[in-house]
Formats: C-alpha cells, sequence, structure tokens
C-alpha cells in the first residue's frame, strides 16, 4: 500500500536538490515494503489454496453421505447425471465461494479504504474526481452480473443434461447395442453439447462487451484526471512525484472496484450451485430406515395386510401386491409393470 507513495517521494528527491540520505531512505523503506508485500502475497496464497482443497473435500464427502442416506425414490426421480454433477461441478463451486470470495472480500475492502486515505492526503479534489468513476463501474458490473447469473445457470443445467446422457448410454449401453441406437446416442448427445457451447458463447460475447465498457471508461477517466492534474501542478498545489504516487494508487482503486463488483457478481453466480448443493444435503428421506425401538419379545409371526408396492416414477402401476389370508397363510401377487400376473 506504501509502495507508490515512496515511489514519488523517489522521484521528487530525484527531480528537485539531490538529498543522498532521503533518497537512501526512501529506497530502503520502498525495498522493505516489497519484500513484505511479496512473503505476505506468497504466503496468503499458499494457505489460501490449502483451504480451499481441504474445505472442497470436506464438503463433497458430506454430500455424498447425505446421497446414500436417500431413499430408493429419490434416486428412481433424479438422473445420475445430475447428481455426479453436482459432486464433481458444483461442489467445488462453492468452496472457491466461501474461501477465495469471501478472503478477497475482506482483503479488497481494508486496501480499498487504505489507498482513499493515501488518495485523499495526496490530493482531495482529484480524489473526489477518482470517486466520480464507482457508481459507473457499479452500474456496468450489475448489468454484467444479471445477465451472466442468467447465463451461468442455463449453462449448469446444459451440462448436467449431457451428463445424464452419457450415463444413461454408459449404464444401458446392453440395450443401446440391441437396438441399434449408437448413432442416435451419438446425436442426441451432439445436441446437448450444441446447446452448451451456445451458451457459452454467449457468456464470452457478454464477457467482451463487459470489458470492452469497462475499459473505455477507465480511459475516459485517466484523460480527465491528467488534464485536471496539469492545472495543479501548474498552479503549484501538487508535485510530479505526488502526481505518480496518485496514478498509482488510482489504479490500484480502479483495480479494487473491479474486484469488488466482480466478487459480489460471482458471489450471487455460485448461489445456484451452492443451493442445489446445500438442498441436498438438507433432503430428509422420506423412508426413515433407522430405528431405536424394539419388541420385548420377538416371536417370528408376520401378517401381511393389503400390502402394495409402486415405484415413484409409476405410482399407478403396483409392482407389488401382498394379502394377508389368514393366521400361519399369506397370499402374494407380484405384478409386472405389464400387468401381468405370476
Amino acid at each position: 500500500m506504501f509502495i507508490p507513495f515512496y515511489t514519488g517521494r523517489v522521484i521528487d528527491i530525484v527531480a528537485a536538490r539531490f538529498r543522498p540520505d532521503e533518497f537512501s531512505s526512501a529506497l530502503l523503506l520502498l525495498g522493505l515494503f516489497s519484500l513484505g508485500s511479496s512473503l505476505g502475497a506468497g504466503g496468503r496464497g499458499g494457505v489460501l489454496m490449502c483451504a480451499i482443497s481441504s474445505f472442497t473435500c470436506r464438503m463433497k464427502v458430506q454430500l455424498f453421505e447425505a446421497l446414500t442416506r436417500q431413499d430408493i425414490g429419490f434416486f428412481e426421480t433424479t438422473k445420475t447425471g445430475d447428481i455426479t454433477s453436482r459432486l464433481s461441478r458444483d461442489t467445488p463451486l462453492v468452496g472457491r465461494a466461501v474461501c477465495l470470495n469471501v478472503n478477497v472480500l475482506l482483503r479488497t475492502s481494508v486496501g480499498t479504504l487504505g489507498v482513499l486515505g493515501l488518495m485523499a492526503g495526496l490530493s482531495w479534489r482529484l480524489s473526489l474526481l477518482v470517486l466520480m468513476e464507482a457508481p459507473v463501474i457499479v452500474l456496468i458490473q450489475n448489468l454484467h452480473d444479471t445477465h451472466h447469473q442468467r447465463l451461468s445457470l442455463a449453462v449448469q443445467d446444459s451440462t448436467a443434461r449431457a451428463a445424464v446422457v452419457v450415463n444413461e448410454v454408459v449404464s444401458g449401453i446392453r440395450a443401446v447395442r440391441s437396438f441399434n441406437a449408437e448413432k442416435h446416442e451419438a446425436r442426441r448427445y451432439d445436441d446437448h453439447l450444441t446447446d452448451t457451447q451456445v451458451l457459452k458463447t454467449r457468456q464470452r460475447s457478454l464477457k467482451a462487451v463487459y470489458l470492452l465498457a469497462q475499459r473505455l471508461t477507465g480511459l475516459a477517466m485517466k484523460v480527465i484526471m491528467l488534464y485536471y492534474s496539469r492545472l495543479l501542478i501548474q498552479s503549484g498545489q501538487m508535485t510530479t512525484g505526488n502526481l505518480v504516487s496518485f496514478l498509482l494508487y488510482q489504479s490500484d482503486l480502479g483495480k479494487n472496484f473491479r474486484t469488488l463488483t466482480f466478487i459480489f457478481g460471482d458471489m450471487l453466480n455460485s448461489v445456484g450451485a451452492a443451493g442445489k448443493v446445500f438442498e441436498y444435503l438438507d433432503r430428509k428421506p422420506e423412508v426413515c430406515m433407522e430405528g431405536t425401538l424394539q419388541p420385548d419379545q420377538l416371536t417370528g409371526h408376520v401378517i401381511f395386510h393389503e400390502l402394495n408396492f409402486a415405484y415413484p416414477t409409476s405410482p399407478n402401476k403396483a409392482v407389488l401386491q401382498v394379502s394377508s389370508g389368514g393366521q400361519g397363510e399369506r397370499s402374494r401377487n407380484v405384478k409386472r409393470s405389464t400387468g401381468e400376473s405370476y
């Protein structure tokens, strides 16, 4: 944070009357701050990557345990590709949103406040001029995030549908081969991939327009600021070194504003993935398989009375019917999905 400030000090010392003591002191502080910044960034990045990996691993284990506790009806109504997509694709997004984005959000917020204070100390007039850029950046970012979130959810669903096709074909390859449907399944998979590619192309086009608007806004603000800073230097209210420091701080401030708006948008985009993951984590099985009640004496006498069973995907087609015929007698009637009894 203090590197741009001492860079301007060095320029002022060199441009004006050279003072070796002040020059050496400024260079020493500049080197120390640069070294400390490099060490801190490297250590923070390493620890953060380890935290993201550990969090993602725990999230995957918890999600897998929650899935294995679900009733069979859940797997009848939920595609295998949807389940595997949540484990392989959505859990890393949740880990990134929780660990990386929160860390960057806090660090950037503190850095932004510090940079604003130092800029105000150099020139409060230029600081007010620079702050006029913030609403424009926020507006552009909000427009981008609104459309990007919608496209991200569409890409996520399209990718899951393509994964469903792969799982269905691989698990039922014997049926596919029996009906000579290899080309049909390949076309079906290609259609899903084409839909995904179209959505991703829209995402990239939106990103290109967003970056163009962002760069043009920054360029226009720099031109205005340079013109006004020339007037301040001519009037003696600002030195050349202070201007260099201010320009460096202005560049950092613009990056911080863009980072903050991007992090907010990225966290909103991760809400869709996180919502589906936590939906599976919080889902309660419709059939409880954990019981603690037990009779005092177990006689081994079981009576079935009007016991019917149907799969959740076909609730109107009973596949198992068991009715009691009195003590010690029982009759079973098991129906196939075609209605045939045996």
